[in-house]
């Protein structure tokens, strides 16, 4: 008589399918949840996506109650360098610069004429505020 194999019992079918159907769901959270931190990335303007990712999905994993819209916020707050700087509405042109001094413009000539890297550093310091 040649060896069958045993039935499988139906009771471990139904518990392997439900740790299946479990990893699943476990799964399809991840991926949403990624896809909406991505989706708050973009509008924050992260000049690292990916380092901005993994620190707001490290955050979110820490909440009690997952808030992730919280998360970019703080992160933003707290991490400041990982994005670019917003522009306000109005200031894309940049501050109206005063024309040189008759102080920064001998300074100029002194540092054209010398060389010198103190007289640079002077004749840049009086151009950015003419009033030293």
């Amino acid at each position: 008589m040649p060896d069958t194999p045993p039935e499988p019992d139906p009771r471990e079918e139904v518990d392997a399918l439900r740790q299946q159907l479990d990893e699943s769901r476990r799964t399809i959270a991840a991926l949403e949840r990624r896809q909406q931190i991505d989706e708050l990335l973009a509008e924050s303007e992260p000049i690292d996506r990916e380092a901005a990712r993994l620190l707001t999905e490290a955050a979110v994993m820490a909440m009690d109650e997952p808030d992730i819209e919280l998360a970019v916020q703080d992160l933003r707050r707290h991490k400041p360098w990982l994005f670019r700087p917003r522009v306000a509405a109005g200031s894309a042109m940049p501050a109206r610069v005063e024309p040189p001094t008759d102080a920064a413009e001998e300074a100029a000539s002194r540092a054209a004429a010398t060389g010198d890297r103190r007289d640079l550093l002077r004749y840049l310091r009086l151009r950015r505020n003419p009033t030293r």
